[in-house]
């Protein structure tokens, strides 16, 4: 194995039904954020890990929706950064999910601007 192989993440194909369990069939409790394109959900997989579950909006009708998640799907998955949510993998059944390490902290977005607390910056 080269030294490039061995620096190159692996992304796991995560089944629908493994997140669906994970996040409680997406329940609005486990609602964490929610951007222009997709919502995030918090989940505990089988084994106890705790995940971020971005779902793309089902009613986003746009014809580049998968273009552009295959391309973001590329980027983040070789993107590593003490300061940055590490993908774990995807889901492309009844959707489309990407699956991160779950942040306790939040995102910056949220560090900065508030999510019903103090913000950092304001």
């Amino acid at each position: 194995m080269s030294k490039i192989e061995k620096h190159q993440p692996l992304l796991k194909c995560f089944s629908y039904e493994n997140i669906s369990n994970a996040t409680n069939e997406f329940h609005q409790d486990n609602l964490v954020g929610r951007g222009g394109y997709s919502e995030v959900y918090k989940g505990v997989l089988c084994d106890g890990e705790t995940i971020a579950v971005k779902r793309l909006a089902k009613d986003n009708n746009d014809p580049n929706k998968e273009k552009e998640f295959l391309m973001e799907l590329g980027v983040i998955g070789h993107v590593c950064h003490a300061n940055t949510a590490t993908l774990l993998g995807y889901c492309i059944e009844n959707g489309l999910y990407l699956i991160f390490n779950y942040s306790q902290n939040g995102n910056l977005s949220t560090a900065l601007h508030g999510y019903g607390e103090e913000a950092l910056y304001t």
